[in-house]
């Protein structure tokens, strides 16, 4: 009796194994998908520059994703990675007379100023949404207001909203706490921007906490559409999926907080954040029954569709 039940056993063990080996992952593509509108633009000023045939310099990563950066580099764009530097110690240090294209994430007004007196050839990718942010911010100031701002310290696109006057002033949490600067602010009615990177639960608690200092403030925007759809698609993935792979880089905040997202709503799952199909390469990924594929606005189409056919291939 016991042999037959072992052999029983044995049986539908292995007709369980072979089934899930046939049957593969099923994945689910979250959209969209690829480059956002602001990335997009960004990336075709700089092929367009290219195809100029002039080498050209690119202040601060044009997008963040090493991948699409690689790309341009081998064709001819000269990067000049604000980690090596701050970006008016990089301008500075290009040639007179040279090409320079600014990222999609905006800019210090001063960077313009010495551009002119370099006699630089200036290409503007600021992203129209970053851009939208901003004229909000300039408005705000001319009206005499003070503007807090929802960010993350040292992203280039805080920094260049930070730039744009002394009123502005960073709503940050730190480990002890807030960052006290703020809540000296003599304006009752202070003006709350936020990065368009952000995530909704983030805003909502930032925002919630201003108004508990300040009762009048208003919340201007920020957010990005394609920030937000995104979003909401691992949001709102189905709850049995037991693994997220989030294509994009560590670099790129917008990919960063997908990540996070799926690792929030989505406890059970496991998140992989890579860059590319051959990072995913390195993963054992034959145990995953139900996987959703979702991607940072700095991806391109190619290596999502890339990602995906590999994926339903196992």
């Amino acid at each position: 009796m016991n042999s037959w039940w072992l052999l029983l056993y044995r049986k539908n063990f292995l007709k369980a194994l072979f089934s899930c080996y046939i049957e593969g992952v099923e994945v689910i593509a979250l959209e969209p998908y690829g480059f956002c509108e602001g990335v997009s633009r960004a990336f075709e000023m700089a092929e367009e520059a290219l195809q100029k045939g002039h080498p050209f310099y690119a202040l601060g990563l044009v997008v963040h994703n090493e991948k699409v950066i690689n790309s341009l580099r081998e064709r001819g764009m000269i990067s000049l990675d604000e980690k090596n530097g701050t970006l008016e110690s990089l301008l500075r240090s290009v040639p007179d007379g040279s090409t320079v294209l600014f990222s999609a994430h905006g800019h210090d007004p001063k960077l313009d100023g010495i551009a002119k007196e370099k006699h630089l050839v200036t290409i503007d990718a600021t992203c129209p949404f970053v851009k939208g942010n901003m004229d909000r911010i300039k408005w705000a100031l001319e009206k005499g207001d003070s503007v807090i701002y929802i960010g993350n310290k040292g992203h280039l696109e805080c920094e260049a909203a930070l730039s744009l006057g002394n009123h502005v002033y960073l709503y940050e949490k730190t480990i002890n706490g807030l960052r006290p600067g703020y809540w000296a602010i003599s304006d009752k009615r202070p003006y709350v921007v936020s990065q368009t990177t952000m995530d909704e639960e983030e805003v909502d608690s930032a925002y919630k906490d201003i108004l508990s200092r300040y009762p009048e403030a208003i919340y201007a925007g920020g957010r990005c559409p394609s920030t937000v759809k995104r979003q909401t698609s691992v949001i709102e993935a189905p709850r049995d999926v037991d693994l997220f792979v989030i294509l994009g880089s560590e670099r790129s905040n917008n990919t960063v907080r997908l990540a996070s997202l799926a690792m929030s709503t989505h406890p059970s799952a496991d998140v992989l954040r890579v860059l590319d199909k051959k990072d995913l390469e390195a993963a054992d990924l034959f145990r995953y029954r139900k996987a959703a594929l979702a991607s940072g606005a700095s991806t391109d189409p190619a290596t999502y569709k890339e990602v995906l056919e590999y994926l339903k291939m196992i």
